[in-house]
């Protein structure tokens, strides 16, 4: 199990409670090796649903959970509504960085209404923006990033933020936050539903 799921399962047991239903965003770009692959087995497999907005990873995720009772669906997290008219106990968010960094507020107004009162939002978040340079060694691209998300990411880490702060009050309560081992840039940040 990757350390970052066997973290959030160690918090707080019931983020992934048997008949938890998952609503899992970004899955296709790693096909669910970041997150499904590492919980599946906790919970019913009908009460996942993972979305992805690129119509090829989408048809590759439908492919890989053909023969399980997953439910993979192309479509824009923005857009979303559960088919099955249910909110969610998790939402887990694997989204690229510029999504993440551009419409936060939007993805926390949006986990908000699909979410169940004390859901989970499980989002992938930013570290340092000096650990960057795990990424790359480009000054051209750490520039780029240090530019470009600096009215977010002000800080040592965007979890400390005034405005990540200001972002979530009165709809979340930030609970915890754990580094992808060996990557640094990267951290998930485990918020709960007021």
């Amino acid at each position: 199990m990757n350390q970052v799921i066997q973290n959030i399962v160690n918090l707080e047991s019931k983020i992934f409670d048997l008949s938890s239903v998952v609503l899992d965003v970004g899955t296709g770009g790693f096909l669910g090796a970041n997150s499904i692959d590492h919980y599946k087995n906790l919970l019913l497999e009908e009460n996942i649903y993972c979305i992805e907005i690129k119509k090829e990873p989408a048809n590759l995720l439908k492919n890989k959970y053909k023969n399980k009772k997953i439910i993979c669906l192309e479509e824009d997290f923005f857009l979303h509504v559960n088919p099955d008219g249910k909110k969610y106990d998790t939402i887990f968010m694997d989204i690229d960085t510029n999504v993440f960094t551009e419409r936060f507020p939007e993805i926390v107004n949006k986990s908000k209404t699909l979410l169940k009162k004390n859901g989970y939002l499980i989002q992938m978040t930013l570290g340092s923006i000096d650990d960057v340079r795990y990424l790359t060694n480009s000054e051209k691209i750490i520039k780029y990033f240090k530019n470009n998300y600096k009215n977010l990411w002000n800080t040592d880490n965007i979890l400390t933020s005034n405005k990540f702060k200001d972002i979530i009050k009165n709809k979340f309560v930030f609970l915890k936050s754990f580094e992808k081992p060996d990557y640094p840039f990267i951290n998930y940040a485990i918020l709960q539903n007021i």
